[in-house]
């Protein structure tokens, strides 16, 4: 079984859309002031526009931990 963790920063962007920033092999000791500080400072930057020019990071919504347990049942292996 192999086992993975990512950090979602979850933001809604000028037009009210959900968006999402992963960060892959974060620490495992992120909390609520820390999270709160780097989604605010990633909205304070104002530095991400998508193709339309709309800000892709207006309101931080939420962070969170999600795991994932991939178990192999076949695969496939050269000889």
């Amino acid at each position: 079984m192999k086992d993975s963790m990512v950090l979602e920063l979850i933001f809604l962007d000028a037009a009210g859309k959900t968006r999402k920033i992963t960060i892959n092999q974060p620490a495992d000791s992120v909390n609520k002031e820390t999270a709160e500080a780097v989604m605010q400072a990633l909205v304070d930057c104002d530095l991400f526009k998508d193709d339309q020019g709309v800000d892709m990071y207006v309101t931080p919504v939420a962070a969170r931990y999600v795991e994932r347990n991939v178990t192999d049942v076949y695969a496939y292996e050269e000889a």
